[in-house]
């Protein structure tokens, strides 16, 4: 199965998670959607990822997400979320996700995350049972 695993960093959070989450994957493509605009051809799952600050997901993420609506409805989806704050968790979804692609994603998680404008020196932040629930729901 060939992912693609698209995210939206500030702080390199939401990087270092799709790079974990990448080797669950046998075929796993990265995309920074602040540096570029993938092409949803030629995958057969996507993940969207991205950081949230002060409730919202990164403006890429966003972007991303709405463009290319009616093609990620198409395929199995995913979505994780870098956020130091897991109480706010639901609202970001709630706020960030239209219904019609929350209602489509096999799997919504957060990852964890680290406070906005600080560098964790290890990555014991990350939530990896998460990580593991979002390849098994994509069938990983």
């Amino acid at each position: 199965m060939k992912v693609l695993i698209a995210y939206a960093t500030k702080s390199g959070a939401s990087r270092d998670c799709a790079e974990a989450l990448a080797s669950r994957f046998e075929n796993a493509v990265l995309a920074d959607l602040s540096k570029s605009s993938p092409s949803l051809e030629g995958f057969d799952a996507v993940v969207l990822g991205s950081g949230i600050r002060i409730g919202r997901a990164y403006r890429p993420a966003r972007r991303f997400w709405k463009e290319n609506q009616t093609r990620l409805l198409e395929k199995p989806l995913a979505f994780y979320f870098c956020n130091a704050e897991p109480e706010s968790f639901e609202k970001a979804v709630q706020r960030n996700i239209s219904q019609e692609l929350m209602a489509h994603a096999v799997c919504v998680r957060s990852f964890g995350g680290i406070q906005p404008f600080s560098k964790s020196q290890t990555k014991e932040w990350m939530n990896h049972a998460a990580m593991e629930e979002l390849a098994a729901a994509l069938g990983q």
